[in-house]
């Protein structure tokens, strides 16, 4: 049955969704022992007390304006730089995670549509970033332990404002210098069956994360990942049309003629390094009701421009957050808070408020302020509400109170 289910969903949801970059990390310390939870943190599937699965619908999508963005591979795509600037951009995203209490699988999708170069190169940038983890954890001694083996793709599908067209069996490359329609050129020689031409770049890694959670009774968790340095490249599809090079040509009203050369292109470079420690601490006044506040540091190695996905050194390296929160009669609770964190050249600062309710399973309710500053100072901010919602069943038969009379205990099943 488990085998079944895995097959059923690296078949549906991998090809069936195709990135917003400022993916949200959770607190790696968190933990609820009432209900426990799988998080970012893989060393908490050793504390689900039941089978469980956890589903966060497609968000609404944010919409900014004016964007910068930078890729090693613009200037191959036609780009004056490696820096494009958009008119727009659209985001949203998706996750789901499945799991025992030894196993699960994870998956997110996030994907970002930036629309109308203003250099008029290219229509649009279909940015989709990819993550599916396979999740392994146990109790070791007092600790809990897990890794999540994630195999992370990142695709970039580039629409050109340059046209494919045909006139008399041959075929031409056009390029107006605006984004008209080649029949808005009209002269003896219109071109016709013109479609835009689009080129795709691919990037495919495995980036393992682990996880450490070592509780000191009922007051304080101590928890801490590292994801380790891994060095991958963007490749350009080699059937994309890509690397133009365009004349001034007469032919068809004002286009240029473009040329270009199709072969495949590596751009080498280098994911970060991350490691981050966290602490939770646990006051329970009274039998029905709780506080938490919980606390996170880290960093993410420093790279050299040449090794970066953006071609930009990563001057933001530190990642902080911290969260309070009440709990009633363990079955409400509010918490909110605040994380930094960077991605690339970015940082981002979240600001958040949750409600959970465990009614029906588990439902969590929040609204949520991301401030996103690049390395010139710019800044735009993205507001959005966001809902996910965990169950647990019994597929397995391998039920157990990890938290029994709130310490950690082993489970022989």
């Amino acid at each position: 049955m488990i085998k079944k289910i895995f097959i059923f969903l690296i078949a549906w949801f991998f090809p069936a969704f195709t990135m917003i970059q400022a993916y949200e990390p959770e607190f790696v310390a968190f933990v609820d022992q009432n209900r426990p939870r799988l998080t970012d943190n893989p060393a908490t599937i050793s504390q689900l007390d039941e089978d469980y699965f956890e589903i966060e619908p497609p968000r609404p999508p944010s919409y900014d304006s004016n964007v910068k963005t930078q890729r090693l591979y613009y200037e191959d795509a036609g780009a004056v730089s490696n820096q494009v600037e958009y008119e727009k951009s659209t985001s949203l995203g998706f996750g789901l995670k499945f799991a025992t209490r030894s196993f699960g699988i994870t998956y997110r999708t996030d994907q970002t549509e930036y629309l109308h170069d203003k250099q008029y190169r290219f229509m649009g940038d279909n940015d989709s970033f990819n993550r599916l983890g396979l999740v392994l954890g146990t109790k070791l001694g007092p600790a809990l332990v897990g890794i999540n083996f994630n195999l992370q793709n990142r695709q970039s599908k580039i629409t050109h404002d340059i046209w494919k067209c045909s006139v008399n069996s041959e075929t031409h490359y056009l390029y107006y210098g605006d984004r008209s329609n080649p029949k808005d050129h009209t002269n003896t020689n219109t071109p016709e069956n013109c479609n835009r031409v689009k080129s795709t770049y691919n990037s495919s890694f495995l980036k393992p994360t682990v996880g450490v959670i070592i509780p000191f009774g009922t007051f304080m968790v101590l928890a801490a990942t590292h994801e380790p340095q891994v060095s991958t490249h963007f490749e350009r599809d080699n059937k994309s049309e890509s690397s133009f090079s365009c004349t001034v040509s007469g032919d068809f009203g004002d286009a240029q003629s473009c040329d270009f050369f199709g072969t495949s292109k590596k751009y080498k470079y280098t994911e970060p390094a991350k490691t981050i420690y966290g602490v939770q601490l646990n006051i329970n006044f009274l039998e029905n009701f709780s506080a938490k506040f919980a606390y996170d540091v880290g960093k993410i190695a420093k790279l050299p421009a040449s090794q970066t996905f953006e071609g930009l050194e990563n001057l933001n390296t530190d990642i902080k957050g911290q969260m309070a929160g009440v709990e009633f009669l363990k079955m409400v609770g509010v918490s909110t808070g605040s994380r930094e964190f960077s991605a690339g050249s970015l940082t981002y600062r979240k600001k958040f408020t949750n409600l959970n309710l465990k009614y029906w399973g588990g439902w969590n309710f929040s609204y949520n302020e991301i401030l996103i500053k690049d390395n010139s100072g710019q800044k735009f901010e993205i507001k959005y509400p966001s809902v996910s919602f965990n169950a647990k069943f019994d597929l397995t038969g391998r039920r157990c109170d990890v938290w029994k009379d709130n310490v950690v205990t082993a489970c022989d099943n």
